[in-house]
């Protein structure tokens, strides 16, 4: 059988039903045939993790399945990621560590797959990752108050979150042992809307984990000596 060059939408669709109908084995057996057609680790998380991901959401937000469902799917997809993560892992040569990032959810952020996501591009380019996805404000305060980091990282879903992002992001200013440190935001608002990034005091956006890692190391690059 030939490598397929991408993922379907129908391979999406039949894998979300999986994640919702049948126990994880099932959909774990599924992307162990997709890895056998020849996509790669990546291709599955960003092709197939991420969307089922996305389509779930959608599902709850159209009222076709309560919220019970979709938590379940999603948890299902993260034992996923997991699962898939030392095939990603392998597939480059990362070397030593060269930044570090600290990533966190939004005070109230529910969603934090995307985020899992986005560090898994992070620990794959050599970044070192710190901090718990899950982790309250407090908590990412006290981190960034004992600890330097180049670049915090908020997700935000929605926007009624924004007025927590944005104080969270002016609380680990003021805290931040890195007085230079670049605050990324993510999630689909600042997509929709990028001049929000500057009206809630961060420096830069990214649509994904590849966008991250491409603008952050544009940003870094010039003035890594004087960072910290």
């Amino acid at each position: 059988m030939e490598p397929l060059a991408s993922l379907r939408d129908e391979d999406v669709d039949e894998f979300t039903h999986l994640v919702l109908e049948h126990e994880l084995a099932v959909a774990s057996a599924y992307i162990d045939v997709v890895r056998a057609r020849g996509i790669s680790a990546e291709r599955v998380i960003m092709e197939l993790l991420a969307p089922s991901a996305r389509k779930l959401g959608q599902l709850w937000e159209d009222d076709l399945r309560d919220f019970l469902d979709v938590t379940i799917g999603l948890s299902r997809i993260q034992h996923l990621l997991h699962a898939v993560s030392p095939a990603f892992q392998s597939e480059i040569d990362k070397g030593a560590a060269k930044h570090s990032v600290l990533l966190a959810a939004s005070p109230g952020e529910q969603h934090t797959l995307g985020l899992m996501i986005v560090e898994e591009f992070f620990r794959r380019s050599g970044w070192d990752c710190a901090g718990n996805v899950d982790a309250g404000l407090e908590e990412v305060v006290n981190i960034v108050a004992a600890q330097s980091f180049d670049v915090i990282g908020f997700s935000t879903s929605c926007e009624v979150l924004l007025g927590g992002t944005a104080s969270a992001i002016e609380a680990v200013r003021k805290s931040s042992r890195n007085r230079k440190v670049i605050v990324m935001v993510g999630g689909p608002l600042f997509r929709a809307d990028p001049d929000l990034v500057s009206r809630i005091g961060a420096d830069a956006c990214a649509d994904d984990g590849s966008h991250a890692l491409n603008k952050l190391n544009c940003l870094l690059a010039p003035n890594l000596s004087s960072l910290r």
